[in-house]
């Protein structure tokens, strides 16, 4: 869906999803976010992502961090 027909609250909170997803939002900001993705089914499904999305980003982080990524591919 284009952005300029987005309700103002899924822009609102589509912009938000990096914050959102990072624990960043303030309060008011968080509790706004939430009340609308208990709401819209569009926005919930993206934010699932999002926070899915950050989930897998983190955990390579912290195995690039531990060393290298083993192969999958046999040798």
């Amino acid at each position: 869906m284009n952005s300029h027909h987005l309700h103002p609250d899924c822009t609102y909170t589509r912009q938000s999803l990096p914050l959102y997803s990072g624990g960043d939002l303030s309060r008011a900001a968080l509790a706004r976010v939430e009340a609308h993705v208990r709401q819209c089914k569009s926005c919930a499904s993206l934010t699932q992502r999002a926070q899915e999305a950050r989930r897998v980003l983190v955990l390579g982080v912290q195995v690039r961090a531990e060393g290298p990524v083993p192969s999958l591919l046999p040798q």
